[in-house]
């Protein structure tokens, strides 16, 4: 039997997914997962790009706010996941596809990870007290308050742990009902993937396996990322919110930058943006070439437009002043050349690509 990589098992535990993680489970899970991931990362741009115009204007609103909205965006998508998941036998527990090890873990699930829980809201308590108000944690180790309320806690998650490993079980003794690749799915999604992707031509099989096994992926790792991030930020700008509000966005757009980066590259080993042009639609024929220049100059004029808003509101300018501010003008222009440069350098790989 082969052994798990620790990839595998960040997948399985983030889809719910119990037994062997077989290329059907994988297929589904990373269907579900690159529906969620496109709209929750273009979504997270937008919030970094207004939390880092309003950071000096607004310092703790953005320090609490900010981290908040991307809580809920990430909430909306898990729970859309979570609904799908329902509709599907993705998350089904069959205990005979459990190996000897997986069995004995689950066996009094509920029980530990009611334990598990207790101890944690427990230790939670006490070092967010502490640090909210300024005590000595170890004065306070020993609060009947606070151990009866992490108690009542780890109750409460067991039952829902337990109810819901019944629910699965139950499902693993009907037949598969649902499957996210077997349903037929709205033009606007597959228009979107196409676009995420950069994929021109008719949005086959393999490219869209490719396509939601990078998207899948980059979901459960942006998903982690930005969980891990909001609790350290929520946590820091009780005291720190003037360096929260300005660092926090600049460190998730970075983040960002860098998975776009390694989405693309990824992108471009899978061959997705190649074509041929017999298997274009005659719309997709008449459609014009990507123009480096006119995206660039688009793209210098969001930028501007960009650094005046924030301009206008850290440095309260006019609102002419803020936009032909040098900054401004500075910064909108090298990202307009810098998005030509990349799109130019992408458009001639497509071309040698394309002569092999």
């Amino acid at each position: 039997m082969k052994k798990e990589t620790f990839q595998d098992k960040l997948i399985k535990r983030f889809y719910g997914i119990t037994g062997p993680l077989d290329e059907f489970r994988k297929k589904e899970a990373f269907r579900m997962g690159n529906t969620c991931f496109i709209p929750l990362f273009w979504g997270a741009n937008l919030l970094t790009l207004l939390a880092i115009a309003l950071s000096n204007r607004f310092p703790e609103f953005v320090a609490f706010g900010y981290p908040v909205a991307l809580f809920l965006g990430y909430l909306a998508t898990s729970t859309y996941m979570i609904f799908k998941l329902r509709h599907s036998q993705l998350d089904s527990l069959d205990f005979e596809e459990l190996t000897a090890l997986e069995q004995k873990k689950l066996k009094g699930a509920s029980i530990k990870f009611a334990l598990y829980f207790t101890a944690f809201m427990y230790i939670w308590a006490l070092v967010f007290g502490s640090w909210m108000d300024g005590f000595n944690p170890l004065n306070h180790l020993f609060d009947l308050r606070k151990f009866l309320t992490a108690c009542l806690g780890g109750i409460f998650m067991g039952i829902y742990i337990e109810i819901t490993l019944r629910m699965r079980m139950k499902k693993a003794e009907k037949l598969a009902v649902s499957s996210a690749i077997a349903q037929e799915e709205p033009k606007w999604l597959q228009t979107m993937i196409r676009r995420f992707y950069g994929i021109r031509g008719p949005l086959d099989e393999y490219r869209r396996t490719k396509a939601d096994q990078i998207g899948g992926l980059a979901f459960v790792y942006h998903f982690y990322f930005l969980a891990l991030g909001n609790t350290l930020a929520y946590f820091l700008a009780i005291r720190y919110p003037a360096e929260i509000a300005r660092y926090y966005p600049m460190v998730v757009g970075l983040f960002n930058l860098i998975l776009l980066g390694v989405i693309n590259m990824q992108t471009l080993n899978a061959d997705l943006p190649q074509y041929d042009l017999e298997e274009l639609s005659p719309e997709e024929r008449q459609g014009r070439p990507l123009n480096p220049l006119l995206w660039g100059l688009g793209v210098a004029l969001l930028s501007t437009l960009f650094a005046g808003l924030a301009d206008l509101f850290s440095l309260q300018l006019p609102l002419l002043d803020s936009f032909f501010h040098v900054k401004s003008l500075l910064f909108g222009g090298m990202m307009g050349l810098f998005a030509s440069i990349v799109l130019s350098a992408f458009a001639y790989l497509q071309k040698l690509e394309t002569e092999k």
